[in-house]
């Protein structure tokens, strides 16, 4: 919702963005919540969902910088399934990761940026076996950190 907010010049860059770019998009976030509060009819949870799914466990999300102790189950489960279809998904800016890459990248990642349960729950669910995934960072891809929207 909020990136509707984003300038399209932003969104279809192709090259990595700049600071002030990339604060930007940070920001779809709150414009999110407030869209939805504008329109009415949404629950106060979906919109907590919109601000908050780009937060992280160890606190380095945005835009509140909230920690693993300050977010729900619901929040958790969110910013995982979020990055992973952002990961499986072509971009102006990239093509499609595989399936293998983006898991290798969210396994390297469990207990800091993701909910070490719900790393295995998606595993799980995508038929995966999360040891055959060594718990360390995906060579030739970036963080899911990086300064470009996933």
């Amino acid at each position: 919702m909020g990136k509707l907010s984003v300038p399209d010049a932003i969104l279809q860059k192709l090259g990595p963005l700049d600071a002030d770019e990339f604060a930007q998009i940070k920001l779809h976030t709150q414009r999110g919540r407030e869209l939805l509060s504008e329109l009415g009819g949404f629950d106060e949870a979906v919109q907590r969902l919109v601000l908050d799914h780009h937060e992280r466990l160890d606190g380095r999300g945005y835009p509140r910088g909230l920690e693993a102790g300050d977010l729900d189950l619901e929040t958790r489960i969110l910013a995982l399934c979020d990055v992973y279809d952002a990961f499986v998904s072509p971009r102006v800016y990239r093509p499609a990761w595989t399936m293998d890459e983006a898991l290798a990248l969210i396994r390297s990642e469990a207990g800091t940026a993701f909910d070490p349960q719900c790393v295995d729950a998606l595993f799980e669910i995508l038929g995966q076996n999360v040891a055959s995934f060594p718990a360390r960072r995906a060579t030739n891809r970036p963080a899911s950190t990086g300064q470009h929207p996933a």
